[in-house]
């Protein structure tokens, strides 16, 4: 059986456009201290070729508190493979 490296870019972007309840878990464990969130929506689910030449693919998610309040940033964030938001 072949593992695939979350690491690498286009699996990192593959599996969790494709999958946004894995999203919401990894941006909670990220940010455990803060009200966890529930990814509504990826805005850009698509890898275009031209992300592949960049030094790095970023995943832009809408996003919502369990309370249904807007999550920090209005709701919007920039996701990068390691799990950074900016």
């Amino acid at each position: 059986m072949i593992l695939l490296d979350p690491k690498n870019d286009y699996i990192f972007k593959r599996l969790f456009a494709t999958a946004p309840h894995l999203l919401s878990a990894l941006i909670n464990a990220v940010r455990h201290e803060e009200e966890p969130v529930e990814v509504i929506e990826v805005l850009n689910p698509r890898i275009e070729p031209e992300d592949l030449a960049g030094k790095f693919i970023v995943l832009d998610v809408l996003a919502r508190g369990r309370q249904g309040r807007p999550a920090p940033q209005g709701g919007r964030a920039r996701l990068d493979r390691l799990g950074h938001v900016f």
